[in-house]
């Protein structure tokens, strides 16, 4: 009786709570109504106020409850600090690997060796993927292999988790390739100068196959597919060996194509970028970069030294942005450019294949005004083997961990390519 008695009582405070409510809020007799008003929550409790949330008083609880603007302002805030911390992270990730700062790397391998498989001739990596090419495997038919980490895990838990092959023997598969979030591109060159770029995307049903096509006056070479690079639902296809206008050969293109809706997998042709002839800069288009809405492109200047030309990217085309950057074709040591090349915001990698082909990575800071710093940092090779061409491939994601390519690496005896990832 006394626990009844009790609810009656929280009742009755209920009720005249209400009543206060309403005398504060609705006033007396013929005064002016306000803009709130009584209703019921699908839970049925009674609130006084708009249904939109505007001074919304859960009038039995006598609870305020934000309104859904100051909610979203709330989420907006956390969302910007996570951004931010994130972006911090990233930004001490560049700040180590543009001191040279790297961690000792894991060596990624056939499992089963196979003389000639050119492991590591083209390498990716985005996220927690990582992607190898080995273009002489099974007799030149090429094959590459997707490595995935756990999320959240070191590398080394990393595991293979898909294997693809080119289409026939021949092939090469995997000659080049970029891999950009769960989209990854990877060219093959058959024997018979046949060319074509396979799209493979988690989500997609099929895979796109991109066979080279005219552009504007540009006629591609059987070099289409040399470089590859993915960025921002951007593909570029490096062709060093396209003419222009019928006239020049080896002035060299990139041929852009833009994803032909945000979730698809399929790409159309947008654009065609050159080279120019009568500046003597050919093959246009040997190696590419890109990071967010940046593209680099390598191009040889005669007679001994090449560029990096840089364009701004977006849906709707790309444009030059900077000064080209001119390098020797040889370095201060003596060591010949291999040219392969990978892009951050504030660095610039590139290949050098050494006098005696064991090759090294230079990372070149890049100034606020995208002049490159004079002295760069060098990754040697990790286990130095004359002849290893360790840099023939290079890349980087955003966060700064770096993978590189050592496809003529011996590995148990047998010349089969090594690639190494810098965690």
């Amino acid at each position: 009786m006394a626990q009844v008695g009790r609810q009656l009582a929280g009742l009755a405070c209920g009720f005249v709570l209400l009543l206060m409510w309403s005398s504060s809020l609705f006033g007396a007799p013929g005064a002016a109504e306000p803009a709130g008003r009584m209703y019921l929550d699908e839970l049925g409790q009674l609130h006084i106020g708009d249904e939109a949330g505007q001074g919304d008083i859960n009038v039995l609880g006598v609870e305020v409850r934000h309104t859904l603007a100051e909610l979203n302002r709330l989420v907006q805030a956390q969302a910007e600090e996570l951004e931010q911390l994130e972006a911090d992270r990233r930004a001490m990730r560049t700040t180590l690997l543009l001191n040279g700062a790297m961690a000792e790397p894991l060596t990624l391998e056939l499992p089963q060796p196979q003389d000639g498989a050119q492991f590591g001739y083209a390498v990716g990596i985005a996220g927690d993927r990582v992607a190898m090419g080995l273009p002489g495997y099974n007799g030149g038919q090429g094959s590459v292999y997707v490595h995935r980490r756990p999320r959240g895990q070191p590398w080394v838990a990393a595991i293979r988790d898909a294997t693809l092959e080119g289409d026939a023997p021949g092939a090469n598969f995997g000659k080049a390739l970029a891999l950009d979030g769960t989209t990854l591109a990877v060219s093959q060159f058959f024997a018979t100068n046949a060319t074509s770029v396979r799209i493979f995307d988690e989500g997609a049903t099929a895979t796109q196959t991109i066979l080279p096509a005219p552009a504007l006056g540009v006629t591609p070479s059987t070099r289409f597919g040399a470089s590859l690079a993915l960025s921002n639902d951007l593909l570029f296809i490096g062709d060093p060996g396209a003419r222009l206008f019928d006239v020049s050969d080896n002035v060299g293109a990139v041929f852009v194509y833009a994803r032909a809706q945000p979730s698809a997998g399929t790409f159309a042709l947008l654009q065609a970028l050159t080279g120019n002839a009568m500046s003597s800069q050919l093959r246009f288009g040997l190696q590419l970069a890109a990071y967010g809405p940046e593209l680099s492109v390598t191009s040889v200047l005669q007679p001994a030294a090449f560029q990096v030309n840089w364009f701004a990217c977006t849906p709707q085309g790309c444009k030059r942005r900077h000064p080209a950057a001119t390098f020797a074709s040889t370095d201060d040591r003596g060591n010949t450019y291999q040219a392969a090349m990978a892009l951050l915001p504030d660095a610039l990698l590139l290949a050098s294949q050494g006098v005696d082909a064991t090759g090294e990575v230079l990372i070149y800071h890049r100034l606020w005004d995208n002049t490159l710093a004079a002295t760069p940092i060098r990754i040697p090779h990790p286990s130095p083997v004359t002849g290893s061409l360790f840099g023939c491939s290079i890349a980087v994601d955003d966060d700064a961990t770096l993978i590189v390519g050592a496809y003529r690496q011996p590995h148990d005896n047998i010349t089969d390519g090594i690639a190494y990832l810098f965690p």
